[in-house]
């Protein structure tokens, strides 16, 4: 069933605990997924504040390792923020979204990255590699995936070859155009695509600060906070998604 399972793996993980006067919990299930891709963060006491609490979720897409690596990293770097020293938590927690975003462009951190996928997604890369040997049809989903590190890959000149220096040559040149190469001659192995290259997961996020007696929300994507106030459910972010007109409007003007 490619990315989904015949039945949904039901067992839960739950955790809790308290600070000062904040009691808190969550659990997680894999469900129907092949791979348990989401992660979290619960870290009260930041900064030496035993008031201020950071809580997180990050709903991986393509695979758990963008998760993973938001969960190792985003409270850590938020501390280190100039805003968050001088209790500017709303700037505090844009700026630590755009880091994160920076810090996995950073091609210093893409083999921790590749480190982070988990075993069956690993597993499945292996085996999507063999599969385009043996001629093996692979998931939609990896096929996207393979399609573009390898545009990426061709993209910044890692295939090696110069375009001027592909000009047709003669009938020679046209039968070599016209006969289909292997696959495994048409496209590079995943091993041999840079460690940048082939990180093609990510992950919304939606994540809360309680600062004293506030509380900041901030989300990126569709993952959503709410808050429960005497029994009515109150909305603390809004869906990034392209049926709205800002963010379509932003999506295409990054070019996508």
């Amino acid at each position: 069933m490619g990315a989904y399972l015949s039945t949904p793996v039901t067992d839960k993980e739950v955790f809790n605990g308290e600070a000062a006067s904040l009691v808190y919990g969550g659990g997680s299930m894999q469900g129907w997924r092949r791979t348990m891709e989401d992660a979290h963060i619960a870290e009260v006491g930041l900064a030496g504040d035993a008031t201020t609490a950071v809580f997180g979720v990050f709903d991986g897409h393509g695979g758990a390792e963008v998760a993973k690596f938001c969960q190792k990293y985003m409270a850590r770097e938020i501390q280190k923020l100039e805003h968050f020293g001088e209790g500017r938590i709303e700037d505090s927690l844009v700026k630590v979204f755009h880091r994160m975003d920076e810090m996995l462009r950073d091609h210093k951190y893409a083999d921790e990255i590749e480190n982070l996928k988990t075993k069956d997604d690993a597993d499945e890369d292996e085996r999507t590699g063999d599969e385009g040997d043996s001629g093996v049809s692979m998931d939609g989903l990896e096929m996207i995936k393979r399609l573009f590190q390898y545009k990426r890959w061709q993209g910044d000149g890692a295939a090696g070859s110069d375009p001027s220096s592909n000009a047709a040559e003669g009938e020679d040149s046209m039968a070599a155009e016209q006969t289909p190469s292997p696959p495994a001659a048409r496209s590079p192995s995943v091993d041999h695509i840079p460690a940048d290259m082939r990180i093609q997961a990510g992950c919304t996020a939606v994540v809360a600060v309680k600062y004293g007696n506030e509380l900041f929300v901030a989300n990126a994507g569709d993952s959503r906070g709410v808050l429960c106030r005497s029994g009515q459910a109150v909305a603390l972010s809004e869906d990034h998604k392209p049926a709205a007109e800002s963010e379509r409007t932003r999506i295409l003007n990054a070019g996508m």
